[in-house]
C-alpha cells in the first residue's frame, strides 16, 4: 500500500515552489540595496524558507518552515516570492527587532497581537515599519509558530540553494539578541493613506487545544486492529495528549497504544511528512518537515496533506483525535488554501503598485 494518496505530485512539497538559490529567487533590481536590521529579543528563532527541495538523493532532509501555509501568507503579504527566507518564531516570545529604514513587514501564524513602537497593529496584515522602529510580537497562547516576512531578501546560511535550519547536519541559522540581519530589497515607501498598514487582511486559521486532523490509511494499517476494521476500514483514534519530547522531527502521542498484530521487522524505507509511526517505546509520532529520510518502524497512518501545515502549531499538552478523510477532501483542502492565496497575492499586488510603496517590477511575481 503507498503512502497517503494524496502526496501526488500534483500536490507534493515542491508543487507550488520555486527552484534555485533565495540569492537567484529574490526578485531584485539594480535599485536593491542593503538594509539592516537589529534582533532585539530573539527568543527561540530561526531564519528559514520553504525547505532545501531536490537533495534527498544526498540524504539532506527538506526541513523549512513547520507551517507552510503561514509562512507562504507572511511572504505573500509584502510581495516576496513565497519560498522567501523568513523569521520562524517557536514557542519563546516576545521576538522584537529594530529597522533602520522604511520596512514592509508582515507576521502570521500563531501570534495574535503585536505593536510598532508601542503602538497596536494588526497581524496577517502588510504594514510600514518607519525608520528606527521596533517592531514586537507578543506571546501566544494558542498554537506554537509564528513568521515574519520582510520585503526583500533575508540574509541567512545557504545551503543546497536553501536557508532552512536544519540542525542535524548543523547548517542554518539561528537567531540570538543584537544580531544584525542584512535585508537585501529596493526602496520602500510609507503609503500615502497616513496609516502604516493596508487594508489587506490574510485569512485567519483556528488554533485550537483539542486538534482534528485529517488522516489517511498508512502501509501497515491492516496490521493495528486499533484503528484498521476489516469491514469499516480506517476508524478516528482520539483523546491523544501532545508530550513534552515533541520538536521539529515529530510530534509525540500518548495517551494510546496501539497493538501490532505482526512481529515481523521493516526495512527502512523514505517516509513522508505526516507519516504516524509507531515505536517499540510506545505511543506515536506524528512526523515533521525536520524527520530522518528514511525510518523502519510501523506507518498505521497517515496525516493527510490538507493539515500538515497544522502540524507545525501542536504544542506539548494539546490533544489530538485523527479523523479518516479521503484523499479526495484532503486535496480540495490544498486547493481551497491556495486559491486564497492567489487571491491575496493579487490583491497585494495592486495594494503595492497603486501606492507606491513598490516599484511596480518587485510587487508580488
Amino acid at each position: 500500500m503507498k503512502y497517503g494518496a494524496d502526496n501526488a505530485s500534483l500536490t507534493g512539497d515542491a508543487a507550488f515552489h520555486g527552484s534555485g538559490s533565495p540569492a537567484v529567487r529574490a526578485r531584485t533590481t539594480s535599485r536593491a540595496r542593503e538594509r539592516q536590521i537589529r534582533i532585539i529579543n530573539a527568543g527561540l528563532s530561526v531564519v528559514t524558507d520553504l525547505g532545501r527541495f531536490g537533495s534527498t538523493h544526498l540524504g539532506i532532509q527538506v526541513n523549512g518552515a513547520a507551517d507552510q501555509h503561514s509562512a507562504r501568507t507572511a511572504n505573500i503579504l509584502v510581495g516576496n516570492r513565497e519560498d522567501a527566507p523568513l523569521f520562524e518564531i517557536t514557542a519563546v516570545f516576545p521576538f522584537s527587532f529594530r529597522v533602520e529604514d522604511h520596512m514592509l513587514v508582515a507576521v502570521t501564524g500563531a501570534a495574535t497581537s503585536m505593536t510598532v513602537d508601542g503602538v497596536p497593529l494588526p497581524v496577517r496584515t502588510p504594514f510600514v515599519a518607519w525608520p528606527g522602529s521596533v517592531v514586537q510580537i507578543a506571546a501566544v497562547r494558542r498554537g506554537l509558530r509564528s513568521y515574519a516576512a520582510i520585503h526583500g531578501l533575508i540574509e541567512g546560511d545557504s545551503f543546497h540553494g536553501s536557508v532552512a535550519f536544519d540542525p542535524l547536519i548543523g547548517r542554518g541559522r539561528r537567531l540570538h539578541d543584537d544580531d544584525e540581519v542584512a535585508v537585501i530589497g529596493p526602496q520602500v515607501h510609507a503609503p500615502p493613506h497616513g496609516s502604516p498598514s493596508f487594508a489587506i487582511t490574510a485569512e485567519s486559521t483556528s488554533y485550537p487545544q483539542h486538534w482534528r486532523l485529517g488522516m489517511l490509511s498508512g502501509p501497515e494499517a491492516e496490521e493495528f486492529p486499533g484503528i484498521f476494521d476489516a469491514t469499516q476500514g480506517l476508524k478516528s483514534l482520539g483523546d491523544l495528549q501532545v508530550g513534552t519530547q515533541s520538536d521539529h522531527i515529530g510530534v509525540r502521542l500518548e495517551g494510546h497504544s496501539l497493538v501490532r498484530t505482526i512481529g515481523d521487522e521493516i526495512l527502512s524505507r523514505g517516509v513522508p511528512v505526516g507519516a504516524v509511526e509507531i515505536p517499540p517505546t510506545g505511543g506515536m509520532i506524528m512526523l515533521l518537515r525536520g524527520r530522518p529520510l528514511t525510518a523502519g518502524y510501523p506507518v498505521p497512518a497517515v496525516v493527510a496533506r490538507g493539515w500538515h501545515h497544522l502540524l507545525g502549531q501542536i504544542r506539548p499538552g494539546d490533544r489530538v483525535t485523527l479523523v479518516p478523510t479521503t484523499p479526495a477532501q484532503s486535496l480540495a483542502t490544498v486547493y481551497r488554501q491556495r486559491e486564497a492565496l492567489n487571491l491575496l497575492r493579487a490583491r497585494c499586488r495592486t495594494a503595492f503598485t497603486a501606492s507606491g510603496t513598490l516599484p511596480r517590477e518587485t510587487a508580488t511575481p
